[in-house]
């Protein structure tokens, strides 16, 4: 029995890449949801009423309900990233998105069976294969 199949019935969640490359300088982000993939180099990411966070190791981060956050890359090198707006689905009070934290950040080190989606998501996003941009910014 799959027991997120009633959850997802009602949403149709979908994530739409807008942005991969080198950030040498700063990101301001809005209020919605958003995935960043880090896959090399170093930034700090900054968010009101907390402590800055320095990410220099591929992380994957994810704003569920989105947090308004902000990304300064490191000024020799920058930081290497995929990111993408994320919609759960549904209105606000979705229960995937409630039962989430603010933002979850997850270490590839930490986590490798991320591995592989993660490594599929970094060579379509800086690859240089045809129709690339077209499969990054499709919506599931």
């Amino acid at each position: 029995m799959d027991i997120f199949a009633a959850l997802f019935a009602h949403t149709a969640p979908s994530a739409r890449t807008f942005f991969t490359g080198n950030l040498c300088t700063t990101a301001q982000f809005a209020d919605c949801g958003y995935l960043h993939l880090l896959k090399s180099g170093a930034l700090t990411l900054s968010r009101s009423g907390e402590a800055d966070l320095i990410l220099n190791e591929p992380t994957l981060l994810f704003f569920p309900r989105g947090q308004a956050h902000r990304f300064t890359g490191a000024a020799e090198g920058g930081a290497d990233l995929v990111c993408a707006k994320v919609d759960l689905g549904g209105d606000n009070g979705n229960p995937i998105g409630e039962g989430l934290p603010d933002l979850v950040i997850l270490p590839l080190a930490e986590n490798p069976t991320l591995g592989p989606a993660c490594d599929l998501l970094l060579v379509e996003g800086f690859g240089d294969n045809n129709g690339r941009q077209a499969v990054a910014r499709q919506s599931g």
